[in-house]
């Protein structure tokens, strides 16, 4: 897998890239059978977690009401239990694909809370949430403390977006979306260590996934990133699965 030396794209290059991603997995979704409905909110907790590039675009398209409000409610959010991932992605993957020792186990404990963004079920930052809140997709209707049901090649093509967004924010801080968005409006309550985004080291595939997979990549290569006049394709260079 080889993918250009993304350090060298300035932070609006690579803005763009994350806007053509998120647009192309959102129209993909139009096709599967989803029960996900406005107003859905069972999984707006305050376990996500996201890239510091992610939630950067986000907070920058929360208007100053909702950066107050979520300022003022952060020393009670910030008190409560929430998921914080130790590794990334990309980490979990190169130790599976490398057999790099044992594979890393998140430990985290998930909290109850809901997410702060929420306001009557709505999510105030719909069309800027996070690669997280997308995927978080239901064949069924969920209810309160059960899971979301989706297909496993879903999975396999949610874990490879998350790849290579977690790719694109390389060498800056990756974790749990309320401490990152606490980070960026200065209401944190002091430092506090997060993981790194790493580079993407391949993608975890099924061997009977690999011919699915790869006409979905080759339609995410297409897809062009109108800031840029270029492709996804122009940006990523892959070989042969």
């Amino acid at each position: 897998m080889a993918f250009v030396d993304t350090p060298s794209m300035n932070h609006e290059q690579k803005r763009a890239c994350l806007e053509t991603i998120y647009d192309f997995y959102d129209e993909f979704i139009k096709g599967l059978p989803v029960a996900c409905s406005r107003g859905c909110s069972i999984c707006c907790t305050v376990n996500v977690a996201a890239t510091s590039l992610e939630v950067e675009y986000l907070v920058d398209g929360l208007d100053e009401q909702m950066k107050r409000e979520l300022i003022n409610a952060f020393p009670g959010i910030l008190s409560q239990p929430r998921f914080k991932p130790a590794h990334t992605t990309n980490e979990i993957a190169s130790a599976c694909l490398h057999m790099e020792g044992d594979v890393p186990e998140e430990t985290g404990l998930h909290g109850k809370g809901r997410c702060p963004l929420l306001k009557q079920d709505l999510c105030t930052a719909y069309d800027r949430r996070p690669f997280a809140c997308r995927a978080m997709l239901s064949r069924t209707k969920c209810a309160p403390g059960s899971q979301a049901q989706m297909g496993g090649f879903l999975l396999t093509i949610n874990l490879a977006l998350y790849q290579i967004i977690e790719h694109l924010d390389e060498g800056r801080l990756y974790g749990n979306m309320i401490d990152l968005i606490a980070q960026g409006l200065n209401a944190a309550r002091g430092p506090e260590r997060f993981p790194v985004s790493q580079p993407l080291p391949g993608f975890v595939l099924l061997p009977e996934e690999k011919g699915r997979f790869k006409g979905f990549i080759r339609r995410l290569t297409l897809q062009k990133v109108e800031a840029l006049d270029m492709t996804i394709g122009d940006l990523l260079s892959l070989p042969a699965l």
